[in-house]
């Protein structure tokens, strides 16, 4: 049995979601028995623990720590007026949770090594496992594989959350960790120079495992969804917005507004109330799950977004699209910017002073297509090689 460690356990986000019943199913189809291992990388902290780090962040920046109570305090208040909502929310994640073949038990750092009785081989990947910013220690050693022995055959695919803001100790920690994997691919091209001459020259960059699904598997999921007919209207434009920013939505009224469209909005995409989606949209829907996100994306006639993941299932639908800039410049980086690139869809950026005529073009996906079924190859091909000694006869 193989053990695939990724960003699933009690993950209530779309992507993070999406991408891990996708390298699921693909090593599945491969021929290689594999599960998720259930590891709660985000388990909240203890009370007495959240107090010292509040007091340790209010020492260092007094400040910047108010602010941050202080918007705390205002999504506790909002987040009463869409607690029911959210609740549903969590319960069609946690539906499509299930679905993803996982392990019985709860793994944590007390009891990591104990999977290493069950399982004789392991993958890593592939959304922001190694983002020293999301995942923390102990959490980050374990997605670096760090409590698998060298013997045990070890597999990176697409691994991302590497970029030029890896601290220097992360880099050294990262390269020591990988020279005991037998293959190594990463998400983004750009994170191949963070990694040591040696690790680099047997590294490459592969594709998002939701791009290894064939586009008619994620149509047939979309028509799980649960929303009502109702909730798209007529043509219309998606909106998904991740950053808690006025003047993204200002931008993406303006884009509908051009192309003379009402807006589907899906709000307090991070689980906690956001009051720029208070009033914004023509329709707001804020309970919702994988199959809606779809079935949204699939059914509309412009995305417009600051997620990856809105990014990559937009390009498989061939739906129209627009990726806005978050102020903080988190969603762009080099994971959507390095997909674009590929894809000859950089004419997909939004800017705030952009002519009328830019936001009525429609891109032409047709080099995205060819890209894709050749990336698409060529990632299957790591993933069937790096695989091979566990295939089932």
């Amino acid at each position: 049995m193989t053990g695939i460690i990724t960003l699933y356990y009690k993950n209530y986000n779309l992507g993070g979601l999406l991408q891990a019943y996708a390298l699921q199913r693909s090593v599945q189809n491969m021929s290689v028995e594999c599960e998720q291992l259930c590891i709660w990388h985000y388990r909240p902290e203890t009370y007495m623990t959240r107090i010292r780090n509040k007091a340790r962040r209010f020492r260092a920046a007094p400040l910047r720590e108010i602010g941050r109570t202080a918007k705390a305090l205002e999504n506790r208040w909002g987040n009463r007026s869409v607690t029911a909502d959210l609740t549903e929310r969590r319960q069609r994640m946690e539906e499509f949770m299930h679905c993803i073949p996982h392990s019985e038990r709860e793994y944590g750092p007390d009891n990591i090594h104990e999977c290493l009785k069950k399982y004789d081989a392991f993958i890593t990947g592939s959304d922001q496992v190694w983002n020293e910013t999301y995942v923390k220690d102990p959490y980050l050693g374990i997605n670096l594989l760090e409590f698998v022995p060298g013997h045990i055959l070890k597999i990176a695919y697409a691994a991302s959350g590497i970029d030029d803001a890896l601290s220097g100790s992360g880099k050294m920690r990262l390269n020591a960790a990988l020279a005991s994997f037998r293959s190594i691919s990463v998400r983004e091209r750009s994170a191949l120079r963070m990694l040591d001459p040696g690790n680099r020259e047997r590294s490459r960059s592969v594709l998002d495992p939701v791009f290894l699904v064939d586009r008619q598997h994620w149509e047939k999921l979309s028509s799980a969804s649960q929303m009502p007919e109702e909730t798209k209207g007529g043509p219309f434009a998606f909106v998904y917005l991740l950053g808690d920013e006025k003047k993204s939505r200002d931008l993406a009224r303006r884009i509908a507004a051009l192309r003379g469209l009402e807006i589907t909005a899906f709000v307090h995409a991070q689980n906690v109330f956001c009051r720029w989606d208070q009033n914004f949209g023509d329709r707001q829907v804020a309970a919702y799950g994988p199959a809606d996100f779809l079935r949204m994306i699939k059914d509309s006639s412009i995305v417009i977004t600051d997620s990856f993941h809105a990014v990559s299932f937009s390009i498989l639908f061939e739906t129209p699209f627009f990726v806005i800039e978050r102020a903080d410049g988190d969603s762009i980086h080099s994971r959507i910017t390095d997909l674009l690139d590929d894809t000859d869809l950089r004419m997909c950026m939004a800017r705030h002073r952009q002519t009328e005529e830019y936001y009525l073009e429609n891109p032409d996906f047709s080099r995205a297509r060819q890209v894709l079924k050749r990336s698409k190859e060529d990632s299957e091909k790591f993933l069937e090689e790096a695989l091979y000694p566990l295939r089932r006869p």
